[in-house]
Formats: structure tokens, sequence, C-alpha cells
């Protein structure tokens, strides 16, 4: 019967050596697909319970890779467990990128953030061509710190409730002690692989904090935990009780695909801008929407107005706020829609046009 059991697992490792780059493959894939249908809100326990299994995978993985590598391991240690290592930590490596790369691009306006958004598609589709590097200590761990500061980057705030460059700050010194924590306890079990790399480990990891750093700082990492869930111009916003109340022109489903939607009021009017942004449940922190005006003279934009306000995470839809300006000059105007240190969440581009009378308007209840 042992014997038997033997043969049948020999079997299976045979054909798993032979087909292990399309299992390498299908587990990015897999991933993905895991991701995108499990993953909905950042603040929910069951998502941050996803993403804390991988990174989790992904240590144990490293380990275990290392330390039969090093050694360290018993000789008996199967030579099949170091094969499938690899293609764990592979799955959990796309999962994470996919994951990241979902609730990123959530918060993201490509106008600002597309350089980030990039390179998290070129991690993703390229975790399936890095496999030979992820044999590798320094790499192994360059990666696992690079997902490790991309969580603590959006948990943190959702822990304190806050937001800003300090918090920022906070997180990338979490992540740091966590690799660092990591790392020391690989030393004390293969010292030789860990004191034979820490030259690449220190330079790698402190150059990837840097660039992260500068990356925030330039305002290209989109303000996650944030997300725009609806921006739009309107004549007129009203809060009645639990709902808000849009009033606008009324248009034709495509007829601002191909330039911005054109607004008409009577000179002197005001217009209103309206947003709902998504925070997690309990999170403050400050919007601001910024008014601005295209100059023909000087080609450049121009601010016209900055009207902050407080918010307060929790809702599905979005804390929902309004701003309004009166005498705007007829023209090119924007709106963005910006944290606190400016970090741009979206905006709406609308071209403003005076009329002798109000157009028709149309009312609908704000998402």
């Amino acid at each position: 019967m042992l014997s038997k059991l033997k043969g049948t697992t020999k079997k299976f490792e045979s054909w798993y050596f032979r087909y292990e780059g399309r299992f390498l493959s299908g587990a990015l894939i897999l991933g993905f697909i895991v991701d995108t249908l499990t993953l909905r809100r950042i603040d929910l326990a069951f998502e941050q319970f996803v993403i804390v299994t991988h990174l989790v995978i992904v240590a144990a993985c490293i380990t275990f890779i290392n330390f039969y590598e090093g050694k360290a391991l018993a000789a008996q240690s199967r030579p099949f467990m170091r094969r499938v290592a690899p293609l764990l930590m592979q799955f959990s490596f796309g999962a994470l990128f996919s994951g990241f790369f979902i609730f990123y691009s959530k918060s993201a306006s490509l106008v600002t953030s597309w350089p980030f958004l990039i390179f998290l598609i070129a991690l993703l589709i390229g975790n399936e061509f890095l496999r030979a590097r992820y044999q590798r200590l320094v790499f192994q761990v360059s990666m696992f710190y690079f997902v490790l500061f991309s969580f603590t980057i959006f948990y943190v705030p959702i822990v304190l409730g806050a937001m800003g460059g300090e918090i920022f700050l906070f997180s990338g010194a979490i992540s740091l002690a966590l690799v660092a924590g990591f790392v020391l306890a690989l030393a004390l079990f293969i010292p030789a692989r860990i004191a034979e790399s820490k030259r690449y480990l220190v330079l790698s990891i402190g150059t990837m904090f840097v660039a992260l750093n500068v990356l925030y700082f330039a305002n290209i990492i989109p303000p996650i935990p944030l997300s725009l869930k609806g921006a739009e111009v309107a004549h007129q916003v009203r809060r009645v009780g639990d709902e808000y109340i849009i009033r606008d022109e009324k248009r034709l489903w495509f007829a601002t695909l191909l330039s911005p939607e054109i607004v008409h009021i009577t000179p002197h009017a005001p217009v209103f801008f309206y947003s709902s942004i998504f925070a997690p449940t309990d999170l403050a922190t400050s919007i601001v929407h910024e008014w601005e005006h295209y100059d023909d003279t000087t080609g450049e934009w121009v601010i016209a107005s900055r009207i902050p306000f407080p918010i307060l995470g929790g809702r599905d839809g979005g804390y929902r706020g309004y701003s309004l300006i009166e005498n705007l000059a007829p023209g090119r105007w924007r709106v963005n829609a910006k944290t606190g240190r400016g970090q741009l969440l979206g905006r709406a581009q609308f071209i403003l046009e005076y009329v002798s009378e109000t157009p028709e308007l149309v009312a609908k209840k704000g998402e």
C-alpha cells in the first residue's frame, strides 16, 4: 500500500514538473480572478484578511525556499515542496499585485497617478516572467517589502482614522520595521545567506522606500484609501433631509463622450459642483474643490476658488458634498476634487456659455 502511494506521488511530481510553467501562469490568472470577485471595500475585515493571508503565504514561502537552499532544513525534506513553494509565492504575489491595482485604481486620477498604475500593471503582467528571479533572496525580500509597504499605506490610515504626510511616513516606518524583523528572523537560521546578501538587501529596500516616498509627496501615488465615486457640474444642488437633489440641463447620454459638457447659464448665475467621495468607516479628513479657469492668453489654468470641507467615512456611496461659485466668465472650466494636501481624486471639465434664459432643468438624486 505504501509503495503504491509513493508511486502515485512520484507520478504526480513528474506530471507537475512537466507542466510547471503552465501552473505558474495559471496561478497569476487565478489570483487576479479571485481578487476581482472577492475584493469590494478596502476597509472590510474580509478584504484585509485576504491580503494579510497572502502576505503570510509569501513570507512562509520565502522562509521555506531559503531554509532549503541554506541547508537549514533536514536532509529528508522533500524537493517537491521546494518546487511548489515558488508556485504558491507567485500565486500570492499575483493576487497582491492585482488586489492593489484594484484598490489603487479606484483612488487614482489617471492625470497624475498613471505612472504608479502602470508600474502595478507591469508587476502584475511581469509576475509570470519573474519566476527565475523569485529564486533569489534579494528579489524575494524586495518584492515582499513592496507589497508590505503598499499594504501599510492604506491600512494604517484605516486603523488611525486619519491620513496625510505624517501618517504616510509612519506607515513607511512600520513597513521598514516589519521587513527588518523578518530578515533578522531569517538571519537566525541562515546567517550565511543573509550575510552575503545584506548589502544588496539594504540598498534595494532603501531605494524602494525612498522612491515610494518621492512618488507620494509628488502626488503620484493615489490618495488611497479615498476614492471618488461620483462628480458632476450642475445648475443647482440642494440637500433635502438625507438626500441631495441635483438640477441640471437635460442631456443625451453621449453628449460628453467627445468633448467637455457645455453649461448654459444666465450672467451672474451660480454653478455647482457635486462630489461623492468614499472613505473608510470613521476616517476623518478634508477635501478641497478647486475651481480653475483656462486663460487663453497665457495658455494656463488659473485657480479661481478653493473651497475646503471636512468629510467622514463609512457610507458605501461616498461622503456627499458640493460647492458653488458665482460670476463665472464664459470659457473653459474645470473643478478638481483634491485631498487637503493636494492629491487629485478626480475632476470634471465643462465649457461655460451665457444665455438670456435659463434652460429647462431636470432633477435627480445625487448618488
